[in-house]
C-alpha cells in the first residue's frame, strides 16, 4: 500500500507528540512493507528536496515562506502556492490514501487535490485545532479551560486576546466571529468528508462528538517504539525521591505546578529533573528559573533516544498539564520502563493513568494536591513499588500501525466498491 501522511511541521525543526507519532508510525509501516512519504511544509529554499529516513520513509516537503501566528491562520483559507506544490507531490508519489495527521497552517483546498485525484484520505484528531484554534482549549483572555465555541464570539474574544488586544477582546468579539464561523464550516467541511475519523484516546472522541462530529470515530492508541533491550533501572547512591518531568516547559503544561510543590517538599529528600525545551517561552522559563530550588534540575532538551533511559533513572513521572491533553506519549514510555506517573486528572491523562494501580492523579491546577500527593511517596515506603508493579504492558508502534492498516484496508476496499 502507497501511504502519504500529511502533518503540519515535521522532525527534526519541530518535535512534538504528532510529529513523533508519524515519524514512528511512517517507519513502522514502512517496515510492514507499505510505501510511505511524510508531506509536511518546510521553511527555506525555493524547493526543498525530498529526502529519505532511515527506515526508507520519503520525507517530501512543501517549500513556504517564513510565518507568523496571523499568516498561519490565514493559510487554512488560501494558500494557492502550497496547494499547488502539494499537487505536484501527490502526482510523484501517487499513494492509495492520505492520512491528515493535522492541517494547522494549511490550506482546506488540498482537499480539492485530494478529490481531483480520487484519493481518500482519513484524518487523526491529535488535539482540538479542528474546533479550536488554540487547539489546547485554553483561552488567552482568562487562561481557563473552554467548553466550546459559543456562537463563536467567545473565539473572537480569545483571537484579540491572543493579537495583544486584550482591552478591545469584549468590544471587538462580536465582529470577529463570523471569520471563525467560516473557519468551522470550511474545517467541518473537511472532517465530514473523511473516509474515517480517528482519536487517540475515548476522552478525545468523545469531546468531539459532543461538539457535533458525527460517529463513527475510532480509537486508534498512540504506540511507541520499544528499543531490545529496554534500559534497566539502576541502583542510585542516595535515598532521595526522583521526579522527572518529559515535555514542553510551556505555561499549558502546568510546569510552574510542579516546580511550587516541589518547593514546598524537603528539599534534601527530592531531586527534580525537567527535560525540556527552553527557548519556546523563555520568559516562563525565567519566572520559574526565579523560584527554583536546590532540588529542581534544568536539563534543557534531550535527544528523544535518551527519553527512556531518564525515565528509568526516576523513581516517577509528572504530568502536571492544565489543559486536556488528548495522549500523552511520555507516560506510555515511563510505563515501558516501570516508572509509575503522577498526573492531573484532566482529559486523557485520566484515562491512561489508573488511579491507585499504575500511578496517582491530583485535582489539576491546585499546587497544593500536587505537593500532598508527593509526599505520600515521601510517607509511604510501600507506595512505590505497588504501583510499579500495576504496570500493564504498552502499546507498541507495531500495534498501532497493525490497527491503522485494518482501518486503511476497509478504506480501500470501499472505495472500490464505490467504483
Amino acid at each position: 500500500m502507497r501511504i502519504l501522511h500529511l502533518v503540519h511541521q515535521y522532525l527534526p525543526d519541530h518535535v512534538g507528540g504528532v510529529e513523533l507519532n508519524t515519524h514512528h508510525l511512517a517507519q513502522a509501516q514502512q517496515r510492514a512493507g507499505d510505501d510511505v512519504a511524510v508531506v509536511f511544509p518546510q521553511v527555506g529554499g525555493d524547493a526543498p528536496h525530498p529526502t529519505v529516513g532511515a527506515a526508507g520513509e520519503r520525507r517530501l516537503p512543501l517549500p513556504i515562506p517564513p510565518r507568523t501566528d496571523l499568516t498561519r491562520f490565514s493559510a487554512t483559507f488560501h494558500q494557492p502556492a502550497l496547494q499547488r506544490a502539494f499537487a505536484q507531490r501527490l502526482a510523484e508519489f501517487q499513494p492509495d490514501l492520505v492520512h491528515i495527521q493535522h492541517l494547522m497552517g494549511l490550506p482546506t483546498t488540498l482537499i480539492e487535490s485530494l478529490h481531483e485525484a480520487g484519493i481518500p484520505y482519513l484524518i487523526t484528531l491529535h488535539d482540538y485545532w479542528w474546533i479550536c484554534a488554540n487547539a489546547q482549549l485554553l483561552t488567552n483572555d482568562t487562561g481557563a479551560l473552554c467548553h466550546g465555541p459559543e456562537r463563536w464570539i467567545n473565539c473572537g474574544r480569545c483571537a484579540m486576546a491572543r493579537a495583544g488586544l486584550r482591552g478591545a477582546a469584549r468590544r471587538a468579539a462580536p465582529a470577529v466571529a463570523p471569520l471563525f464561523a467560516w473557519r468551522g464550516q470550511r474545517l467541518g467541511n473537511v472532517l465530514r468528508g473523511a473516509a474515517a475519523r480517528m482519536a487517540p484516546t475515548a476522552f478525545t472522541r468523545d469531546w468531539h462528538i459532543a461538539m457535533g462530529l458525527a460517529p463513527p470515530i475510532e480509537v486508534v492508541p498512540y504506540g511507541i517504539p520499544l528499543p531490545n533491550p529496554l534500559p534497566s533501572r539502576r541502583p542510585r547512591n542516595d535515598e532521595r525521591l526522583r521526579l522527572a518531568y518529559v515535555g514542553s516547559i510551556a505555561p499549558q503544561k502546568g510546569v510552574h505546578l510542579l516546580v511550587d510543590a516541589v518547593g514546598q517538599l524537603p528539599q534534601d529528600q527530592v531531586q527534580l529533573d525537567l527535560y525540556g525545551g527552553l527557548d519556546s517561552f523563555p520568559d516562563y522559563v525565567a519566572e520559574l528559573r526565579a523560584r527554583r530550588g536546590d532540588a529542581i534540575l534544568w536539563h534543557g532538551r534531550i535527544p528523544n533516544e535518551m527519553v527512556l533511559a531518564r525515565l528509568a533513572a526516576a523513581d516517577l513521572l509528572v504530568v502536571p498539564s492544565i489543559w486536556y491533553e488528548t495522549s500523552v506519549i511520555a507516560i506510555q514510555e515511563a510505563f515501558a520502563v516501570g516508572t509509575p506517573v503522577v498526573a492531573s486528572d484532566l482529559g486523557a491523562m485520566a484515562e491512561r493513568v489508573q488511579h491507585g494501580e499504575d500511578g496517582l492523579l491530583f485535582n489539576a491546577n491546585r499546587v497544593a494536591d500536587l505537593a500532598a500527593t508527593l509526599r505520600r511517596f515521601l510517607d509511604e515506603p510501600q507506595l512505590l513499588p505497588r504501583l510499579r508493579s500495576g504496570i500493564r504492558p504498552v502499546h507498541t508502534i507495531d500495534a498501532q500501525a497493525a490497527q491503522l492498516d485494518r482501518v486503511y484496508g476497509d478504506v480501500i476496499r470501499a472505495r472500490r466498491g464505490a467504483w
